[in-house]
């Protein structure tokens, strides 16, 4: 059975004995959890290659390093929270203004795609507006 992040952040703190989440508050767990998978990632080489970069505010799009042939990306945080994948024609069915240029919506990004225009360039969505620090877990060939 295949369990989130959230229902392991509640087993742990039965485990702990912070039910009512005192001790601990959820975002300082979700780092934990999310430090101790990367450290596992790490060391087994599920991975290949982690990609880390900070956001431009009001800057959607940043081009992958020159030598990287990404096979897939396995995920992607934001300040060490994850945000889902989604495809440009998804975005386009929201709104044919959901990029910055035509005014499209500006905060924390909640999603990430690869550019249709560029498949060399990465995206998020929302634009950034301010500066993130972005992590990719990558395979690459």
């Amino acid at each position: 059975m295949r369990r989130s992040t959230l229902d392991i952040a509640e087993e742990v703190r039965m485990e702990i004995g912070d039910p009512d989440k005192v001790a601990v508050s959820n975002t300082l767990l979700l780092k934990w959890i999310n430090a101790g998978l990367e450290d596992f990632v790490m060391k087994t080489r599920v991975l290949k290659y982690v990609w880390d970069f900070s956001t431009v505010a009001y800057q959607q799009e940043y081009a992958f390093p020159p030598d990287l042939k990404i096979i897939e990306i396995r995920g992607v945080t934001v300040d060490g929270e994850p945000i889902w994948p989604t495809y440009v024609e998804e975005l386009d069915l929201y709104s044919r203004t959901w990029r910055y240029e035509a005014g499209g919506p500006t905060g924390k990004p909640l999603f990430w795609y690869i550019s249709s225009t560029h498949d060399s360039e990465f995206g998020l969505f929302k634009c950034p507006d301010d500066v993130y620090s972005v992590r990719c877990y990558i395979d690459e060939g």
